[in-house]
């Protein structure tokens, strides 16, 4: 079953839709009405909007089924998880021959200075900032032994591959493929140790970092859209078989774009 759900605030991208509803009479819901009750791993859902709508589209179905399948179509800005915008007749027989990436989750534990617990997903990256004028403090362990006692920055990022071309490569960070099996761990404005310029990890790896001074240097995290204050402490790990199958037109897939951008000028 095919569904197609747009970004109400986006008239082109509400259009195209009524057009997929002429042409091969698909269900189609604007964000807002979008309250699915039961989602198969053979269904697919074309979503209309930019990355952050993706995104939007993929938490909402994660609760439903473990890999969801999405043929993301650029209605946004950049749109570099989406597929270029494409001709409404011609769009189902380049679903049925797309290439298919599978992006699993990272699952941020979050624990705030009130006692208050979280546990949330991640498809391109979890970062750490600091909530006033002073830098944060934190103690970076992986796999449960302490690599950096303490890290003074603005703040920290987790990423995956398919955020290593976002706010992990602003802040100097690797782009990476989607096969590379890896996470970058990349420091934001760091003050000590100056020479510290990020790591690159196994994607098996678990991270941990822990607040320091957490009453006088007050931290905020976002995992993807979501953000939470006072945090304290927070564990991250890659997930398995958690996380959204995406397709792409097989004349520009993912890892295509990726590569690109490591070339990119």
């Amino acid at each position: 079953m095919y569904t197609c759900i747009y970004d109400s605030r986006n008239i082109q991208a509400e259009i195209f839709a009524q057009q997929l509803y002429k042409v091969y009479g698909w269900e189609i819901f604007a964000d807002k009405d979008f309250k699915p009750t039961q989602v198969s791993s053979s269904d697919v859902f074309i979503s209309l909007g930019g990355d952050g709508f993706l995104l939007y589209i993929t938490h909402i179905l994660k609760h439903f089924c473990k890999i969801p399948k999405i043929y993301p179509i650029n209605y946004g800005t950049i749109g570099f998880l989406t597929n270029n915008q494409i001709q409404a007749v011609i769009l189902k027989k380049t679903i049925e021959t797309a290439s298919s990436s599978i992006l699993n989750f990272l699952e941020v534990e979050i624990s705030c200075s009130n006692g208050e617990k979280f546990t949330e997903y991640a498809l391109n990256d979890v970062s750490i900032s600091r909530q006033t004028g002073q830098a944060t403090h934190m103690k970076i362990s992986i796999d449960g032994i302490v690599r950096m006692p303490e890290l003074v920055a603005d703040g920290i990022l987790v990423s995956t591959s398919a955020g290593s071309t976002a706010y992990n490569f602003s802040v100097g960070g690797a782009v990476f493929n989607i096969n590379a099996n890896l996470l970058s761990l990349q420091p934001v404005s760091p003050f000590r140790p100056r020479s510290w310029k990020g790591a690159l990890l196994s994607d098996k790896s678990l991270i941990e970092i822990e607040m320091m001074q957490i009453f006088k240097r007050p931290v905020s995290a976002n995992v993807d859209s979501k953000h939470f204050q006072n945090v304290e402490k927070i564990k991250v790990h890659l997930c398995n078989n958690y996380g959204v199958e995406l397709l792409f037109d097989n004349k520009l897939t993912l890892e295509e774009k990726i590569l690109s951008e490591q070339f990119s000028i």
